[in-house]
């Protein structure tokens, strides 16, 4: 049995290993920084760290009518890098046999590897993500920069 947390950008259903989530929290104001990717909103102060915020709907290329300040805030380590993924709502969390969840469709093979694979829940699919792997070498080295450097 696998554990999700389940969250909505646009509507539409999408889920995380729940091992992968430090803690999910409201937005708060975040600092603008310019001459970053679109997709990053910017930094806050969680707590004394330094946590880039990076808007999941621009990452997924979705127009998200949610306002932005009620939002939440999934909060991750990748590869000791604390982030933040700013996404509309959080709705709970699902347990699924693994028979329930289908691997990547093939049509995507060949694309970005961050989708994990499709969950089937009653009559619903949800999209698993894996935050893990949603931004390349080169995004997360960039953003580890930025964390770096703010936290001077």
């Amino acid at each position: 049995m696998d554990t999700y947390v389940v969250f909505k950008i646009n509507g539409q259903k999408y889920c995380v290993n729940i091992l992968t989530i430090k803690e999910i929290c409201s937005n708060k104001e975040t600092t603008f920084l310019p001459n970053t990717p679109s997709f990053i909103e910017g930094i806050i102060n969680l707590r004394g760290e330094v946590l880039s915020i990076i808007n999941l709907s621009k990452k997924l290329g979705i127009v998200s009518s949610t306002p932005f300040q009620e939002q939440k805030i999934l909060v991750v380590i990748i590869d000791e890098l604390l982030l933040g993924f700013l996404v509309d709502e959080v709705i709970g969390i699902i347990h699924t046999p693994s028979e329930n969840i289908d691997n990547k469709p093939k049509m995507l093979e060949n694309e970005e590897n961050f989708i994990s694979g499709i969950i089937k829940s009653g009559d619903e699919m949800i999209i698993s993500i894996d935050l893990e792997h949603i931004l390349n070498k080169e995004e997360l080295s960039s953003v580890e920069q930025l964390n770096k450097e703010q936290a001077i």
